[in-house]
């Protein structure tokens, strides 16, 4: 939507835009009001219903609890991690007490980690404590919680205790080492994660949960980003009694990692021959079901868009590098294919009004456990949900605009807006859902827009600054040459007799060489933007792309690093066929003309690349094989319009 049209509390987001880009304020001023909201929602209950200090689940449960803190306290360190807020000490002291309130409940509860509040306290410890279960997904929230928590920590916001340090240490070794002693089929031929340790098949989500959560292992621990890897902690977790030291494929971090790789390989064995055409049911098997479109549009609440999702983002955060060139290329092109297949039929859905179908997750618990016969079938009476569609949507698009097309695409400002448009209505609530408060909601849109500001700071605030600095420097120079030039105007008027002031004007203007040069260096950075893709080098990749298998290495090797990056960039553009709005929009290939492409070029980059996708994405994604193009033939169309 346009700036115009966005509801008032967002119009201080964006400091200007035009057709293209948009200039918005820094992440930070977004995490400020949201910590703003967060901390008039950490009110709750006890189990007796006695007011007590932490955050609850939602508006219809207040009961402070286990996950609920989990969910809490893991937004509060997006917001410092991520959002780069600095707490007061008071807010400070309120995240620790999140993490303080899950370390002394999992010390009163024999190191368990379960459903409370969302089951009550005798089924918790009838399915749980008392059996020797965790639940799956409540490990996953503490091992991204506990991970964080250090990396506040290391950027010096936050200080623990020596004790507090060593029990978040102690739980995210042994939340790893759980997951590598746990998971279905063994370490050895691993399928998957169900809901709990004891689970006799695998689940989608969960084995997805566990995958996420590794990935925020890997980010805050074995990576590190900008403070590098926590040897420290790397060194805790790899030293045990039950292993030689040594031997570094034995180590648990590199076992965790290592399993997770395999996880990734198992999705694209079983998933790739239907991930960019249907979808399918949450079975982490080849005894999936493909489920159709009827099938969902009959139904009153589908998780079945979830499930791709779930499979890209586990192909995303686990996938090694191991495959060769033509199947990395399968793989990422499926990943594509199948995020455009879930965008179309959702939007198809918002149309009709009909996206309440598949906008939740509802848990399904149908894995069996090999101790308690009921244990999935009571799980499921609680129909617990996982998350809203929207954030997740927005997650896997950031990961193809980031990591894959590296290119400004421009369905994320329109996710973005979705996002801003699902927020609770009134002045002051940054928090989620639209019409009542939910914690999880708001965790995940948090994490999203986090997500969304990643992708934007790489590929678009670079532009929009730029725009924003010409635009704002042409109206500088224009207040200040305006007078000196109409100064000159009124005394050349009587000399020009009946000349036409406007061309006076203008002959007077060019007198002034600031004004020249300005209309000068917007027209070359016009040019210089859209000649990119169309310079001398274009023959060359025609040459290129003309060339033999045998014979394309050899050319390539006299490519200039903008050469290479321009081919590179323009076949990611034609593989991805950017937003599909442009494809249904398009017009047929008969009726294309060629000329639009030339003025485009001429007037806007940006028109340019629509035009240009448009052409390319309606003949190779519509037309028979014997009329699609070649990328030779993209080319030549290229340098035909320069």
């Amino acid at each position: 939507m346009k700036m115009k049209e966005l509801p008032a509390k967002f119009k201080f987001l964006i400091k200007d835009q035009d057709e293209t880009f948009r200039l918005y304020v820094d992440r930070k001023e977004i995490g400020e009001k949201v910590l703003a909201s967060l901390e008039t929602r950490m009110d709750g209950v006890d189990a007796f219903g006695n007011p007590t200090k932490g955050f609850y689940l939602s508006s219809k449960n207040k009961e402070v609890g286990l996950i609920g803190q989990l969910y809490g306290a893991n937004a509060m360190f997006t917001l410092i991690n991520r959002y780069g807020i600095n707490p007061t000490e008071e807010q400070i002291e309120q995240i620790k007490d999140c993490v303080r309130f899950v370390l002394n409940y999992l010390k009163d509860n024999e190191n368990c980690y379960d459903l409370n509040p969302i089951l009550d306290s005798e089924v918790n410890s009838e399915l749980f404590v008392d059996k020797g279960n965790d639940y799956i997904g409540a490990c996953t929230w503490g091992l991204s919680l506990f991970t964080a928590a250090r990396t506040a920590e290391r950027k010096g916001v936050i200080h623990w205790s020596e004790e507090e340090s060593n029990s978040i240490s102690k739980q995210i070794k042994e939340i790893v080492s759980f997951f590598v002693r746990n998971v279905v089929g063994t370490e050895d031929h691993p399928l998957g994660w169900g809901y709990a340790n004891g689970c006799t098949e695998p689940s989608l989500f969960f084995t997805y949960s566990v995958v996420e959560a590794f990935a925020d292992f890997d980010d805050n621990v074995l990576n590190g980003g900008d403070l590098g890897p926590d040897e420290e902690l790397i060194d805790f977790i790899n030293t045990s009694k039950e292993y030689d030291d040594s031997d570094d494929e034995a180590k648990l971090t590199k076992r965790y990692r290592n399993l997770c790789y395999k996880i990734g390989d198992r999705a694209w064995e079983i998933f790739k021959g239907v991930l960019k055409t249907d979808f399918f049911s949450d079975n982490f098997s080849e005894n999936f079901k493909v489920i159709t479109k009827d099938e969902i549009l009959n139904s009153s609440r589908s998780s079945v868009l979830f499930n791709t999702l779930y499979v890209i983002f586990i192909m995303f955060y686990s996938y090694t590098n191991s495959r060769n060139e033509e199947e990395s290329e399968d793989i990422v092109n499926s990943m594509t294919l199948a995020l455009q297949l879930i965008q179309n039929f959702y939007d198809d859905l918002r149309v009709n009004g009909k996206e309440s179908i598949v906008d939740r997750h509802i848990i399904a618990f149908d894995q069996p456990h090999e101790h308690i016969k009921d244990f999935g079938k009571l799980l499921n009476e609680e129909t617990i949900q996982a998350s809203p569609f929207l954030p997740m949507l927005v997650k896997a698009n950031n990961l193809i605009a980031y990591y894959i097309l590296e290119f400004p695409q421009q369905q994320m400002r329109e996710l973005f807006d979705m996002m801003l448009d699902a927020q609770m209505d009134g002045e002051n609530n940054w928090v989620w859902d639209k019409r009542k408060y939910d914690l999880l909601s708001t965790e995940r849109y948090l994490e999203s827009i986090a997500d969304f500001f990643d992708y934007y700071d790489k590929y678009e605030r670079n532009y929009a600054d730029k725009s924003t600095t010409d635009t704002q420097r042409r109206k500088e120079i224009t207040a200040e040459i305006t007078p000196r030039v109409e100064q000159k105007v009124k005394k050349n008027l009587e000399a020009a007799h009946k000349k036409d002031l406007d061309k006076v004007r203008r002959e007077i203007e060019k007198e002034f060489p600031i004004e020249v040069s300005i209309n000068n260096r917007i027209d070359k950075k016009i040019e210089e933007r859209a000649m990119s893709m169309l310079t001398n080098s274009i023959e060359k990749i025609i040459e290129y792309n003309s060339a033999s298998q045998k014979y394309k290495a050899q050319i390539e090797e006299k490519f200039t690093p903008a050469e290479k990056k321009l081919k590179d960039s323009v076949e990611k553009l034609v593989m991805s066929y950017l937003a599909d709005d442009i494809r249904r929009q398009a017009m047929s290939a008969n009726e294309m003309d060629e000329g639009v492409l030339a003025e485009a070029v001429k007037s806007d980059i940006g028109k340019f690349i629509s035009k240009f996708v448009e052409f390319i994405a309606y003949n190779n994604a519509t037309l028979p094989d014997d009329k699609k193009m070649s990328m030779a033939d993209i080319f030549k169309i290229l340098a035909d319009v320069k």
